[in-house]
């Protein structure tokens, strides 16, 4: 339809006069401009920037020609639709005053329903849709004529009448004597239509005059509430838009009411289909804001300025119904309330316990209780199978919610109890009925070691100082580390630099200060869909400029800068952070999960407890028995997509007022300030990026001044106490920090709708091995941070993998007149590989500062590690610094907090540990690498002894670091008088052989697979790797024979090295192109291989690698092209792969397709938009999706098989640790870890997981089998969905005598 028709502030579709002089002002849709004389509407793109810049300019000469180009029969169809929906408006109000005397009042179909509206007179209804039939009348005819100022200023003379411009003539309705001057402009009448209108001018005056006397009548409480009323309805005169046809169909099938449509709500309301859109997640963003910010006024008022017009696509979803719901019973407005519960019904949405809660809310907040309303509410809420008992359960409740749910409950049920009994809930998957069978009895779970986590590590009372130390640095959103290169004694120039920096900090604040507040109050006056004005009031001023600030070092640690986009983002977010930090506090929850906390964690100290209860079920259990105070599932509304355009307000912010003075270092007293950050475009992947650069001033003056301290925010530290157990997809992890049990990007909203979506109780094995793992202490093995921290600030050392920093890196040549094209180029490619190796040993050197300086601040006290997983359920850390998924030297300064004696079996498996870490021996059995570490007992303890000064044979192995840990562990058992009783808290590794592969062999129960990756016992181990060399090199032999050049080169380079990375990743998805790239690199590496064939050597050996593969794994890739055909398949019909592990958790691939959207932000001085890549809700990118199905399902059977052996371990009561496919334990308990890993890969592998897949795919997928009807081939999709492809003869009992399986 027309452009204009999107302006709410004025509805009429005209033309403009080729010439004519205009004052423009900006109308509600932000596209479009209005003449102050005329009232003319123009796209912005037609008025030349001179002329909105200076107020009055000629429009341009094409403005007719490019402006509308509806045909006449468009328009007259679009006004004609909107002149019969004011008809049928006037008619049922002219009913109401007729049959109602000027009020109506819905009679109850039963006499205890509650009917949310009770009386509302005909001058709210009036207001409420925005249109003053009483001032309604006709204007006369005005032809087309050129719009001058002499013009415009006659038309406001005429009795203050709008004359609009038309190329066809017709009449303009308007609202006599409204400053505004809006107008609607309608098709012209005939004679029947004028009496028609005549007649309901008339009625509506009477019934408008008896509506006023009887509100006039009405006293007390009921008086001042219908004044609220009519002042909260009033604002919809700024919004008349287009009646839709739903509108219409509302309007046609009410004989009688105020006939409250979707379109005249003050709300905006959306399906479920629509909750990944990015105006949905603002509009839920926006209002949970203002509604807990006390500004739902504000709310009503912006989206009602803005029209319905914008929200015309979004339809009805309770979610944003009771938001407003929550804001209106916060301020105890009934009426209103019953207004949005009326708008509810006429959109069939069904109020759930959360919207009836609000209600109750706002009768308790009332100081008159109103037991009638109160009982009907209840009465309602039985009659819709909505138990009361429940109420507590189901919705989120703030402290004060509660106390006034309670108030208005027990003014008429006055023996309602609130607390209901807890239960555990039920998992009935079979995976996992052992550990859900019931409570067992201490023996069944005890072992030696006792079940506690920590019952020997501390006692009560220095856990509760732990936690307190906790839940401080999480109020305080953070806490300042010492940074390792501090110096303690820094020099004068040093000194300096300081100086100077905090002087400018001083002067950086006032002005950021100063500029938010003034950005600020620009942004309330916007008038745009996108609002962003109550984003800025969550926090105070000084909160957001110290963010500011902190992010400073951040962004200038380099001359690189950061991306522009992921500055805004991380700016955003952390805001989000702080504010969901307060609402916490405000509302209560904080407080709740202190007090419950204090309670909880003696969990780990305790053997009983850990026996009868899950981590999940105790605290579940103090939760239920804690009646009083909020729910712990009240949280801000994540502001997802929002956080970019609220970090670019601030970024944009950073540009403007960071300066620095250019002056500072030299001695010349005059200040002359420059911009301290610079908006910059680079070229990344052949795209063009946005870049925050810094200046090269600012970025000497943070570096010299050596600052000593580095903040971290509290959710990327370890923390002191033990983890909030996940008790739901939302709930778990920090105390207060929000964490998100599935990662993903913020505005990658379809994992958390998708696990909400999930049964709660199928969740629990998932629940429960996240919580194991992160219940897991920690504590520094000091002796080697210290000699890490040695080699850092001793400059580094490549080959023990410790970042070198920028000054070791050679500076760049000097480009010379003299030099020829030729040396030229390849000069400035040499600079431009150094400058970007400059960059590279910076960030390496900041991130490893980072983990250093953490794991010092950590140095004496026990830590732990709380995890969540990605979409496929790999597990990790939610540090992202410090973690034991870190390289090799931040694992080799982590310990266990607790320690168990080596036993029997101890002291072999720290041998054979240190020898797997050399990468020595690797085809060797287990004896024979435990008599190789014998053989070399002088080497190891050399190396413990003296690391830095001895024969250091420890640093020419695989992983060095770890390797020199090893080697102290070891030299200090067998020092002890009994290394039997030696207590270790050393970790021990079990490592997949090809983890990939031997699942790929397990699903398709291939024989000559299985052999290969160690599902099949042998006395050796089998290396895959190898074995793939071995076939490559017998068909390169063949090749050679036959003359092919090629084959003949590579003869005595086809090493198990070459084509190990492609072996290993093939699995995940490699293609031939990523293969030839990893080939073509190892190649590269090898010293005498001639360069010049490398590119056709590395493409000859991919091409047999992959046949080797094909030849070697059958089964394997049958499973492949299946999942591979199923995937492209439903793809092509529309739709993404979804699925479900073996152990519930669901899964969806989110790869759609890219497209470019537009990012609003700024003030109302200035407004801009940046290009931003956003997932498309329409289709799915076929291609990603393929590619990705196969190894992503590996990776969630990979998970599935790592969390069934968290769980039975824990339920052996032994120590577990996983880095996804490599298990860690204790020395003493690698025996028992091993026979559970094997035992829960039969178990897993014995349920039929492709038939499983194959029904869940036919099941959900089973409509889209209508998309192929139209191309001729009706039941394809089932077909191929349902081909699972046959398996061998592979006994996966042998599994369990492997030996070599992990090892």
């Amino acid at each position: 339809m027309l452009h204009a028709s999107r302006c709410s502030n004025i509805l009429d579709f005209c033309r403009v006069a080729s010439q004519g002089r205009h004052l423009f002002q900006q109308c509600g849709d932000s596209s479009v401009t209005k003449c102050l004389k005329c009232h003319t509407l123009f796209l912005k793109s037609s008025v030349s920037r001179t002329g909105v810049r200076n107020g009055h300019r000629m429009a341009r000469n094409d403005i007719r020609a490019t402006i509308f180009k509806e045909s006449y029969k468009s328009i007259y169809q679009e006004k004609k639709r909107l002149l019969q929906a004011l008809e049928r408006r006037k008619m049922q109000l002219q009913k109401i005053g007729k049959e109602k005397s000027s009020s109506y009042q819905v009679l109850m179909k039963e006499e205890n329903e509650w009917d949310p509206v009770e009386s509302i007179d005909v001058q709210s209804v009036s207001d409420y849709t925005g249109v003053n039939f009483n001032d309604l009348e006709v204007v006369s005819i005005h032809p087309q004529s050129d719009c001058n100022l002499q013009n415009c200023e006659e038309a406001h003379i005429e009795q203050n009448l709008n004359i609009t411009q038309d190329t066809n003539l017709h009449y303009s309705f308007e609202m006599k004597g409204d400053s505004s001057n809006e107008h609607i402009s309608t098709p012209k009448e005939d004679s029947s239509q004028k009496l028609l209108k005549s007649k309901a001018k008339k009625k509506t005056s009477e019934s408008k005059t008896s509506a006023r006397l009887k509100t006039e009548e009405k006293e007390g409480e009921k008086s001042k509430t219908q004044k609220k009323t009519k002042q909260f309805l009033s604002e919809n005169k700024k919004s008349k838009t287009k009646p839709t046809k739903k509108r219409q169909k509302d309007m046609k099938s009410k004989e009688a009411g105020v006939g409250i449509s979707e379109d005249d709500f003050n709300g905006v309301a959306v399906g479920s289909e629509d909750k990944q859109s990015a105006y949905y997640q603002y509009m839920t963003a926006f209002l949970d804001v203002c509604a807990n910010n006390n500004m739902i006024e504000y709310a009503n008022s912006h989206i009602n300025s803005i029209g319905y017009a914008n929200h015309s696509k979004l339809k009805p979803d309770v979610y944003l119904f009771n938001i407003q719901l929550k804001g209106w019973a916060r301020k105890g407005e009934i009426t209103l309330v019953k207004l949005i519960f009326e708008k509810m019904k006429e959109n069939g949405v069904k109020p759930n316990h959360q919207s009836y809660a609000a209600a109750l809310e706002c009768l308790g907040r009332r100081k008159k209780t109103d037991t009638e309303t109160i009982e009907k509410i209840l009465s309602q809420m039985m009659k819709e199978k909505l138990v009361l008992e429940e109420l507590f359960q189901c919705c989120s409740l703030s402290t004060s919610q509660r106390e006034y749910i309670m108030k208005a409950i027990c003014a008429v049920r006055t023996d309602f109890n609130a607390e209901t009994p807890y239960s555990y809930g039920f998992c009935d998957n079979i995976l996992v009925k052992d550990i859900y069978s019931g409570i067992p009895d201490n023996s069944e779970k005890m072992t030696e070691y006792g079940t506690s986590t920590c019952g020997d590590i501390f006692d009560n009372k220095h856990l509760r100082q732990m936690v307190r130390q906790q839940i401080k640095v999480e109020l305080n959103g953070g806490i300042k580390l010492d940074s390792i290169e501090a110096m303690p004694y820094p020099d004068k120039e040093t000194l300096k630099k300081r100086k100077i920096l905090h002087k400018h900090k001083e002067i950086w604040k006032d002005a950021l200060i100063s500029a938010f507040k003034n950005l600020k109050k620009q942004s309330k006056g916007v008038k745009s869909k996108w609002q962003f004005y109550p984003f800025f009031c969550v926090l105070e001023p000084n909160d957001y400029c110290n963010i500011m600030l902190d992010y400073i070092p951040q962004i200038a640690g380099s001359t690189e800068g950061e991306a522009l986009l992921s500055a805004s983002n991380e700016l955003g977010r952390k805001i989000f952070k702080k504010y969901a930090l307060h609402y916490k506090i405000r509302s209560g929850v904080a407080d709740k999960i202190k007090s419950l906390y204090m309670d909880y964690a003696h969990i780990v100290l305790d053997d009983v407890l850990m026996t009868k209860y899950q981590f999940r079920e105790y605290w579940h259990k103090l939760n239920s028995d804690a009646v009083q105070g909020p729910t712990l599932n009240l949280e801000a509304v994540p502001w997802n997509k929002i956080t970019m355009s609220v970090g670019l307000s601030l970024v944009e912010l950073l540009m403007k007022e960071i300066k620095i003075d250019m002056n500072m270092f030299t001695d010349k007293t005059e200040q002359k300030l420059i911009p301290g950050f610079y908006h910059m475009y680079a070229y990344r992947n052949v795209k063009q990026v946005g870049f925050l650069k810094p200046h090269p001033l600012l970025v000497d003056l943070i570096k010299d001044a050596k600052e000593p301290e580095l903040w971290f925010d509290s959710e990327v530290l370890p923390m002191l106490s033990p983890p909030l157990p996940w008790t739901s997809n939302k709930h778990g992890g920090y105390l207060l920090a929000s964490t998100k049990i599935m990662r993903s990007r913020d505005d990658m909203v379809i994992h958390d709708i998708v696990m909400e979506q999930t049964e709660q109780r199928n969740l629990f094995p998932v629940f429960d091995s996240l919580n194991q793992l992160g219940a897991v202490p920690w504590k520094i093995n000091q002796r080697m941070l210290d000699l890490i921290t040695a080699v850092f600030l001793d400059k580094g050392s490549v080959e023990l993998d410790i970042p070198q920093p920028v000054t070791e890196c050679r500076e760049l040549p000097q480009i010379s007149e003299n030099l020829e094209l030729s040396e030229m180029t390849a000069l400035r490619k040499e600079r431009m590989m150094l400058r970007r190796q400059k960059a590279e040993m910076h960030s390496l050197r900041m991130d490893f500062l980072y983990k250093l300086s953490i794991a010092n601040k950590y140095r004496n006290n026990i830590f732990w590690f709380p995890h969540n997983m990605d979409f496929r359920g790999r597990v990790y850390p939610c540090p992202p610094h410090f973690n034991h998924l870190g390289s090799d030297p931040m694992r080799s300064i982590l310990l266990f907090a607790k320690g168990h004696p080596l036993g029997k079996h101890g002291l072999k498996w720290l041998k054979i540990h240190l020898i797997n870490l050399t990468g020595l021996r690797k085809r060797n059995s287990l004896k024979d690498r435990e008599e190789y570490a014998d053989s070399i007992i002088d080497d190891i303890l050399d190396s413990a002894d003296n690391p830095m000064t001895g024969r250091k044979w420890w640093q020419k192995t695989d992983e060095p670091w770890q390797v020199l840990a090893s080697c102290m562990e070891i030299a200090n058992a067998i020092r002890s008088p009994d290394p039997a009783k030696y207590v270790s808290n050393f970790p021990v590794h079990q490592d997949g052989s090809c983890n990939g592969l031997q699942h790929y062999a397990a699903l398709g129960r291939d024989v000559i697979g299985a052999h290969q990756v160690n599902l099949h016992p042998f006395d050796v181990p089998q290396d895959v790797y190898s074995g793939v060399a071995q076939k490559v090199e017998e068909a390169r032999k063949e090749d050679a024979e036959n003359g092919i050049k090629i084959a003949q080169v590579l003869e005595g380079f086809v090493e198990r090295k070459v084509v190990k990375q492609t072996v290993m990743t093939v699995v995940y998805g490699v293609t031939r192109f990523g293969g030839h790239r990893q080939i073509l690199k190892q190649l590269k590496d090898l010293p005498n291989f001639p360069e010049e064939y490398q590119w056709e050597a590395a493409g000859y050996l991919v091409s047999k690698v992959f046949q080797s593969l094909r030849e070697m794994f059958t089964k394997t890739r049958e499973i492949q092209d299946w999942f591979t055909a199923s995937c492209k398949a439903v793809c092509k019909a529309g739709r993404p792969m979804e699925w479900v592990t073996p152990l519930g958790l669901p899964i969806i691939q989110s790869y759609q397709r890219r497209r470019s959207s537009a990012i609003s932000y700024g003030t109302k001085d200035k407004q801009g938009k940046i290009s931003q890549a956003v997932d498309s809700l329409e289709k799915p990118d076929t291609k990603k999706q393929t590619n990705a199905f196969a190894p992503n399902f590996i990776h969630s059977i990979d998970s599935t098989h790592m969390m069934l052996t968290s769980l039975f371990c824990q339920k052996a009561g032994i120590t577990f640790v996983s880095v996804h496919d490599c298990y860690w334990t204790h020395p003493s308990t690698v025996d028992i870890m091993n026979k559970i890993c094997r035992e829960q890969f039969v178990a897993l592998h014995k349920t039929p997981i492709l038939e499983q897949l194959s029904e869940f795919m036919v099941k959900t997928y089973a409509d889209l089998d209508e998309v192929y009807k139209e191309t001729g081939e009706e039941g394809r999709l089932i077909q191929l969905l349902q081909a699972v492809p046959e398996r061998g003869d592979f006994d996966l009992k042998n599994v369990l005598q492997s030996t070599y399986f992990f090892s």
